[in-house]
């Protein structure tokens, strides 16, 4: 049995109780004994690098958005004695409630933690798949044709992952644990997209299973659950944290969002390839003159086009072609 697990699963599981990390402490007992074999891109461990701070720091944010900053009292009973006696209790449980915040922010962030010592055994009985330019060419390819698993926010780590994920394709099972939409076939529950699928059997694969949530897949395959099943709890407070399947990541590799290949007049990059190796950074834009109207525009990477800007494109001058990145 094959396992790909997602980044924003890892990363849910800082917004979850302890009792959860029951669950990736048997999910590490089944990779230990290699009853199960972790297929882990190195745009997923990137990516929960990048992240993992930022969603600590956004909980703490959101829990101290929850804290009551005023009690009011009914009209008759605002005598200063109760006044001073709620204002009192108020102040206890507002230090009470930062002390429990400063304990969750060290323990996030604390390489002895529980939660990063299980994650960290996790990954390294990952199967590790590297980035190479053969992969991010495909990547780009298959972002600019439209095929999933793709967002509209020009970021390329689903389709480096379902890349690295094609080229590593066997006869055994694979299960996918994701809870992003663009993976998923909207009709049909626990399918891939009917894309993915395709390209899935076309590369010698068989089965192929999608799971919103490791608590879900755990329940089924992991050994250590077959005596004493998920609680229940626990698989309902990760099925919330799923919300409506979008999971936006800052800093992703991405391509310019206003033109797949070149946008208007910029000499700004937003997005870089954040994550990557040195040897495999992206190299910055060139400013070219557009051969229709004059205009500069910034064409991405070395790509050799059509030579006119997107604005120009878009009416219908020129035609963009796909040529070999230009890759450090």
């Amino acid at each position: 049995m094959r396992l790909f697990i997602d980044a924003n699963i890892y990363l849910n599981f800082y917004r979850m109780s302890d009792e959860s990390l029951n669950t990736l402490h048997e999910l590490l007992k089944s990779l230990e004994k290699n009853e199960i074999e972790l297929l882990l891109p190195q745009q997923v461990e990137d990516e929960f690098i990048r992240n993992k701070n930022s969603v600590v720091n956004n909980e703490i944010i959101l829990q101290k958005k929850k804290i009551i900053k005023k009690i009011n009292l009914p009209p008759l009973l605002r005598e200063k004695k109760n006044v001073e006696r709620i204002d009192k209790l108020r102040g206890s449980l507002l230090k009470e409630h930062s002390l429990l915040i400063e304990k969750y922010r060290v323990r996030a962030i604390s390489p002895r933690s529980r939660i990063n010592v299980l994650i960290k055994k996790i990954f390294l009985c990952g199967k590790r798949l590297h980035d190479n330019e053969e992969i991010i060419e495909r990547a780009y390819s298959r972002y600019y044709k439209g095929n999933p698993p793709r967002k509209n926010d020009g970021s390329l780590g689903d389709a480096i992952i379902w890349e690295h994920l094609l080229e590593n394709v066997s006869k055994a099972p694979i299960y996918i644990i994701t809870n992003d939409n663009d993976w998923c076939d909207p009709l049909k529950e626990r399918e891939v997209n009917e894309y993915l699928k395709k390209e899935w059997m076309g590369n010698g694969g068989k089965t192929i299973v999608h799971y919103r949530t490791l608590g879900s897949f755990a329940k089924e395959h992991v050994s250590g659950f077959k005596k004493k099943p998920v609680k229940k709890e626990v698989l309902e407070e990760e099925i919330k944290l799923t919300g409506n399947g979008t999971v936006m990541f800052p800093g992703s590799l991405s391509i310019m969002s206003s033109g797949l290949m070149s946008a208007g007049i910029t000499t700004t990059f937003p997005y870089v390839a954040s994550g990557m190796t040195s040897s495999m950074a992206v190299s910055s834009p060139y400013l070219r003159s557009c051969s229709h109207c004059g205009k500069q525009y910034a064409a991405l990477i070395t790509i050799v086009d059509d030579g006119v800007c997107q604005e120009c494109r878009d009416r219908g001058f020129g035609g963009m072609s796909m040529f070999r990145l230009g890759l450090k």
